[in-house]
């Protein structure tokens, strides 16, 4: 918990500052239990069950065996479920609260996403005797620990001028422990320890086959900017870019419709990519030739897995579970 304003004087060992601290605890729990999605999917609150689903269904895309639906849904999916989780944590701490499982001290209530104006707190705790001004109200923030300090650029005057400010902290989403969680068998967890350590294999693989193709092309790509004039951008042409691509990729570029943005999107991916090297090479390229073009990078990346494919380096699911098996 991180404490911003404090004119109660309140501490541990005070019944308020006590329950306030219990909040948080079970916000903790509560982000623990979301983890176990099989269990909690059937849940009749909307937003529990909302994150149930989508962490389930992204669980269930795999980069090889359905690369469409990969490169068309995974990113998005992640970015939903990072504000799903956090929705659920804070719904399962409310259900806690409004069902009396998590009552206030004797003489406090307790009121969840009451709007002050321009803002909303989380939870509001008055007096619950006779009606109370603003000389005492606490107002307090649950949020992902790692979204410490964002109370700071909340609006409203309320946040700093309240008897008691406070955020209250819950673990951030990690995606390698979703399905983790749960009454699971020993042989259902080592299914699905193998089956999330199968996806993240054939993903790096996937990335460390496109650095090594566009290495090369790369390469190439440098060795005649070199050696060209001053005027580098009459040196070489967009067309032969994409010849270049199409020879480390070994696979047609001209019969694939906007296969300019294809090159562009897998430079973009390039430059996220760990261990590359030719930086320089790329900025130019983009800045230079491609500044009018938008990034299709779904498509590019379904480009780089279609040659992956059809090259002799790809990996069966059957392989790749006997090297799961040796790590």
């Amino acid at each position: 918990m991180r404490v911003y304003q404090n004119k109660l004087g309140i501490g541990p060992g005070h019944p308020l500052y006590d329950y306030i601290v219990s909040i948080e605890e079970r916000a903790h729990y509560a982000a623990e239990q979301m983890y176990d999605v099989n269990r909690y999917a059937q849940s009749t609150n909307a937003k529990i069950a909302n994150w149930c689903r989508t962490a389930i269904t992204c669980a269930n895309l795999d980069p090889i065996a359905q690369p469409e639906l990969y490169s068309e849904h995974h990113d998005i999916l992640v970015r939903k479920m990072y504000m799903q989780y956090g929705y659920a944590v804070e719904e399962y701490v409310n259900i806690e609260i409004n069902s009396g499982a998590l009552q206030p001290p004797c003489g406090y209530r307790i009121s969840s996403q009451e709007s002050h104006g321009s803002t909303r707190p989380d939870y509001v705790i008055r007096r619950s005797a006779g009606v109370v001004g603003d000389d005492f109200q606490v107002w307090l923030d649950l949020t992902s620990q790692k979204s410490s300090r964002h109370i700071l650029k909340k609006a409203g005057a309320g946040w700093r001028s309240k008897s008691f400010v406070a955020e209250l902290f819950y673990s951030p989403l990690i995606l390698s422990n979703i399905s983790m969680a749960g009454n699971y068998s020993i042989a259902q967890r080592a299914q699905l320890n193998s089956a999330i350590r199968r996806q993240e294999m054939r993903q790096r693989q996937l990335t460390e086959y496109m650095v090594c193709c566009v290495d090369k092309a790369l390469g190439k790509l440098y060795s005649i900017l070199k050696r060209g004039s001053r005027s580098a951008q009459n040196a070489i042409s967009i067309a032969q870019i994409a010849l270049i691509f199409e020879g480390e990729f070994k696979q047609s570029l001209v019969s694939i419709y906007n296969h300019q943005q294809i090159v562009k999107g897998i430079l973009v991916e390039y430059m996220a990519a760990p261990r590359t090297c030719y930086h320089n090479t790329v900025r130019y390229i983009l800045f230079g030739f491609y500044s009018n073009i938008s990034s299709r990078k779904a498509d590019a990346m379904r480009y780089v897995r279609d040659s992956y494919v059809g090259n002799n380096i790809y990996v069966t699911g059957e392989e790749l579970e006997q090297q799961c098996a040796e790590l």
